[in-house]
């Protein structure tokens, strides 16, 4: 009897256990769905997320690629990080060549003197400028514009602007150009003034003495007449096409 009860108790206890076990098991299994459902969520969030930034990404990348400028970002180290078409056609080397050093793209490939690179590249904030290059066999100009960016890390990355001032400059040469024969065809008219002024004294005696000359002598007076006339006439279309508006 005794050994009954006892048997009666272990399968009693072992009952209590085996509900235990499975009210155990149970939530452990609501659980593991909980966090299953919960992981499917953050997934979603994550592709979600991920297909925002592809898509900011794709944004950026189209607004850099239609800029009219080119753009370079460089790293910490003057490498080339990554450019837009514009920059590429604007140094005129092949993509596959716009990496590595910047330095050395703008003293190799464009012949621009390394004491100007380096002075412009390790500016600290902004800075500008102007270089002249060989490109396509012909003379080319370009502007660049440095300004160096800080993130969390303390990175020293920059970002270069270039832009193609070919046209303008030549415009620049060519009104300085234009100046310079502007001035030189006010001080041409002013000559051909003072000179016309003793022309017409010298057509005027050179009338008189024809009247009281003859012979070889008169025949000099015509012939100083006829100059001054002929150099006259070489005056005044001189001074009509010197004329500025």
């Amino acid at each position: 009897m005794k050994h009954l009860n006892l048997l009666n108790k272990a399968f009693l206890n072992f009952n209590q256990a085996a509900i235990k076990l499975k009210d155990s098991y149970e939530k452990l299994q609501a659980k593991v769905e909980e966090l299953n459902l919960e992981l499917e969520e953050k997934n979603r969030c994550l592709q979600a997320s991920l297909r925002e930034n592809e898509d900011i990404k794709n944004y950026l990348k189209s607004i850099l690629e239609s800029l009219p400028c080119g753009v370079i970002a460089l790293d910490a180290e003057k490498n080339v990080l990554t450019f837009n078409r514009k920059a590429q056609s604007i140094i005129g080397i092949p993509a596959e060549e716009m990496k590595g050093s910047f330095c050395a793209i703008l003293t190799s490939r464009l012949g621009i003197p390394v004491r100007d690179v380096e002075s412009f590249l390790n500016a600290k904030t902004i800075s500008n400028f102007e270089a002249r290059i060989k490109k396509d066999y012909s003379t080319a100009y370009i502007s660049l514009n440095i300004t160096a960016l800080e993130n969390s890390k303390n990175d020293r990355n920059s970002v270069v602007v270039i832009q193609d001032i070919t046209r303008l400059k030549r415009l620049e040469i060519q009104a300085q150009r234009n100046s310079k024969l502007i001035a030189i065809g006010k001080m041409a008219a002013k000559m051909a003034h003072e000179i016309r002024n003793p022309l017409g004294s010298i057509e005027i005696f050179a009338s008189v003495l024809r009247k009281e000359l003859s012979g070889e002598s008169k025949k000099m007076a015509d012939y100083i007449c006829s100059a001054v006339k002929n150099l006259n006439h070489i005056l005044c279309n001189y001074l009509f096409f010197s004329r500025f508006p």
